[in-house]
């Protein structure tokens, strides 16, 4: 019987689910839902001052009904399927992050870059919700005002 087991995996080939896989879980729909929201919360509008950005922009690859864990510049975790970290470097994104911003919602965020972008305005208090947060980069936008006082309760930024 055992033989006949073994002969079996070898003729048909069963994917091994071992810890050393490279099986990933889908993203979670709630972290899928807000980035959609998120990326529609901007503009999209790329030109050809952004300098040293390569375009297409990352946002272009995001779609309504895909696994979010493989869009561009979206790393999920292999346990649950959270998204763990963002960049959407050079993305062309145009506007302002609200303080009810759907970007608050991935709260198993760690890292964020949105450098190079054209976000404008204060930055909402509502990172603090980001409490993951180890690594931010806000660089080459027009953010104003005065950063919020939550950046000092964020563990490691």
């Amino acid at each position: 019987m055992i033989r006949i087991l073994c002969l079996l995996f070898l003729v048909f080939d069963f994917p091994s689910y071992s810890s050393s896989s490279s099986f990933q879980p889908l993203c979670n729909p709630d972290h899928s839902s807000a980035l959609l929201q998120f990326k529609s919360s901007f503009t999209v509008h790329c030109t050809s001052d952004f300098g040293n950005c390569n375009l297409p922009s990352p946002t272009t690859s995001r779609e309504n009904g895909t696994d979010c864990c493989s869009w561009d510049g979206v790393t999920c975790d292999t346990m649950f399927g959270h998204v763990i970290e963002l960049d959407l470097s050079c993305g062309c994104l145009h506007g302002q992050i609200s303080p009810n911003s759907t970007l608050f919602h991935l709260t198993h965020l760690q890292k964020l870059s949105l450098h190079a972008n054209n976000i404008r305005g204060q930055l909402p208090s509502s990172i603090s919700n980001l409490q993951q947060l180890i690594e931010l980069d806000l660089s080459m936008n027009n953010f104003s005002g005065q950063l919020p006082n939550v950046f000092s309760m964020l563990s490691e930024v």
